[in-house]
């Protein structure tokens, strides 16, 4: 990689659908990677489809850790209201309503509204912090 170049981290994206399946790998993905890319001067990571709280929060620490600004994306923002589900952790609100289709776009431009502004602030919710709450996992390779 060159400077400026930014580092992209796929096969994550449904993490959040089968955690614990996911999550250990993840986690030992992250533990290769982000020293890694920290010795290598690596500045920019972004995760391909993720609002997984747990994952994006012990992956944001970790890359804090290097000096690495992290990015996402997903499509999720967009589509949860179309389909009657509204925030994500401990902003879902389990009793939200789909809205009727004269004002499902705007409710759709809300909720990604309200998710970047959750990720704005996301070093201060109570899923940043270490890999497996502080205690990394313990490396195990099958060839």
């Amino acid at each position: 990689m060159e400077e400026g170049d930014l580092f992209g981290l796929g096969g994550f994206c449904t993490t959040g659908k089968l955690p614990a399946q996911i999550m250990p790998v993840f986690r030992e993905v992250v533990t290769l990677v982000i020293p890694f890319l920290g010795r290598e001067g690596v500045k920019r990571l972004h995760i391909w489809g993720v609002c997984y709280a747990k994952a994006l929060g012990e992956l944001l620490w970790m890359c804090d850790q290097y000096g690495i600004a992290v990015s996402t994306d997903s499509s999720g923002p967009s589509v949860k209201p179309a389909l009657g589900e509204w925030g994500y952790a401990e902003w879902r609100d389990p009793h939200y309503q789909r809205p009727s289709p004269d004002i499902r776009g705007l409710e759709r431009a809300r909720h990604v509204q309200a998710t970047r502004q959750w990720l704005d602030m996301f070093r201060s919710t109570v899923h940043y912090g270490p890999l497996n709450g502080g205690h990394p996992t313990q490396l195990k390779f099958v060839w």
